[in-house]
Formats: structure tokens, C-alpha cells, sequence
């Protein structure tokens, strides 16, 4: 949700925006978009410059978990950077 509003001056993402950001595929980015649209965290509206794709802009739910919590996802964020990076980098760092 912090990459819907990462965009300088607008409040919307395309899926293929958030995909790239992400670094998933877009399928895999269709499906948090579902998830989050089912929460009430997201809504999808028509694209009006490419009828191929939507902008995906968060609700007042969206935002207001945001607000409420963002410190909370940082530290998760980190958490899991810190756990990939004791489970990967060392066996990474071992390849010949």
C-alpha cells in the first residue's frame, strides 16, 4: 500500500507500476491487488488516458491503516530483510 502512494504527485498506481516496484510478476501483483481490494483497502478505477489497465488508489481504510501503522509494517519489513538475509546471503556467499 506505501508503493500506491509512492508516486510523486498523484495518489494512484497502474498494476504494472506496483509490479515493477514490487518485484513481482504482474500476475502475482493482480492477486495483492484482489486481496486488498476485497479488504476495502484499494478500489480500482477505469484508466482514462488507456482502457487497457486501471489505477488502483487507496480507500480511507487504506489510509487510515496506513496512518495507524506504519511504523508496525516498517519493523516487519525489516524483520523479514534481516531473516532473508541470514538464510540467503550465507549460503550465497559459500557458492564457487
Amino acid at each position: 500500500m506505501h508503493s500506491i502512494q509512492g508516486f510523486p504527485g498523484r495518489d494512484y498506481a497502474t498494476v504494472s507500476e506496483l509490479a515493477e516496484r514490487l518485484q513481482v510478476t504482474h500476475h502475482a501483483c493482480v492477486g495483492l491487488v484482489t486481496r486488498c481490494e476485497k479488504s476495502g483497502l484499494i478500489v480500482r478505477r477505469p484508466n482514462p488516458a488507456d482502457a487497457r489497465s486501471v489505477h488502483i488508489t487507496l480507500t480511507e481504510n487504506g489510509l487510515a491503516l496506513l496512518e495507524k501503522y506504519p511504523r508496525f509494517f516498517y519493523s516487519k519489513f525489516v524483520t523479514f530483510i534481516l531473516c532473508c538475509s541470514l538464510i540467503i546471503i550465507p549460503r550465497v556467499t559459500h557458492i564457487k
